[in-house]
């Protein structure tokens, strides 16, 4: 296997899935008590190096920094496995855990103190029409996001339209698979923007399955990277809801 080859990222690949945290581990998390407990549990079942990016005692704004730089390195250690062709595309993907915030300041948004302390919103004091250029030599990652600063509400379309020109050519049946991938997804986002509160934790179970399907269906094919990063997403969510819950309700009765 040569570095850089569809067979050695998926073997990496394969072996980060591997390592993700089982059903006994996310039963031990949800159960812990205390914080601190909560972390141990959490470091031993993979998420060491989230828990490293943590203060001790950790904030909501501490926690969410580390979450997406989290995201930011793994998305760029998974690009650097595959092939050359494939990498824009997936580091695009690092982008949007910051969608939110860039549509945000968009719309006119002032900045908050917290963004100082993370490098993808650089200078965010800046005027708005300044942002983005500010932006962009920090992290290298905006350019191409032209939408948001025309239209507040156009970035996720920009964002899709920007990954897709960042593919390389299809055949008919890459497109094909690509496409079953991102009906998933597009199925999950518009059945949980109906779905009422207590069903959330559902949903994301349900596109958890069919993200792993999908994964295991595609091994050996670009998909297979773009599913276990969808699936790194929501293991992340996931650990950021528990941790977060604990930090603004330690005194919070969980079941034994």
């Amino acid at each position: 296997m040569i570095p850089g080859s569809i067979e050695y990222a998926q073997v990496r690949i394969q072996s980060r899935y591997a390592a993700r945290a089982n059903a006994a581990a996310w039963r031990e998390m949800e159960h812990a008590r205390e914080l601190s407990a909560l972390l141990e549990i959490a470091r031993a079942a993979g998420f060491d190096r989230v828990v490293a990016q943590l203060p001790m005692p950790p904030g909501l704004h501490e926690l969410d920094c580390a979450t997406r730089n989290h995201w930011r390195e793994r998305v760029d250690e998974v690009a650097g496995w595959m092939p050359v062709d494939w990498q824009a595309a997936l580091r695009w993907c690092a982008l949007i855990v910051d969608l939110p915030f860039i549509q945000y300041l968009a719309n006119g948004g002032m900045p908050y103190r917290w963004m100082q302390c993370d490098m993808a919103f650089a200078n965010p004091g800046a005027s708005p029409g300044k942002r983005l250029p500010a932006m962009k030599e920090m992290a290298g990652l905006f350019a191409g996001l032209h939408e948001p600063w025309v239209d507040p509400d156009a970035v996720a379309s920009g964002w899709c339209r920007e990954w897709r020109s960042r593919m390389p050519r299809l055949s008919e049946e890459e497109a094909a698979h690509f496409m079953v991938l991102v009906r998933a997804i597009e199925s999950h986002l518009a059945a949980f923007a109906k779905a009422a509160g207590d069903e959330g934790w559902r949903h994301r179970h349900l596109l958890e399955e069919k993200l792993a399907a999908l994964f295991r269906r595609f091994t050996l094919e670009p998909p297979a990277a773009f599913a276990f990063l969808a699936l790194q997403w929501l293991d992340l969510e996931r650990l950021r809801g528990e941790i977060a819950t604990r930090i603004a309700f330690p005194s919070r009765s969980l079941a034994p």
